[in-house]
């Protein structure tokens, strides 16, 4: 999975709760805010971008060293949209 593996779907500005399955318990019921969705480069299927609530991500927006989206370190987590 890209990133660090979490599953969401959702659009720009929707509330999200990740669902990080075969991740511990670092991830899963965090909350956040979809902030990116689109196809990166390199990556076949969408990827969403979402600013968490709280520091639990990777990154403050940038994946694969491209910005994607502003938020405060380690608030960001870039992951495939599952349906």
């Amino acid at each position: 999975r890209a990133g660090t593996g979490a599953n969401l779907t959702g659009t720009e500005g929707d509330r999200v709760r990740v669902a990080a399955p075969g991740r511990g318990s670092a991830l899963n019921g965090a909350l956040g805010t979809v902030r990116f969705v689109g196809v990166v480069p390199g990556r076949g299927a969408p990827l969403v971008g979402v600013e968490l609530d709280e520091a639990r991500g990777d990154s403050d927006g940038v994946f694969l060293g491209r910005r994607f989206f502003r938020c405060a370190p380690k608030h960001g987590l870039v992951c495939r949209a599952e349906e």
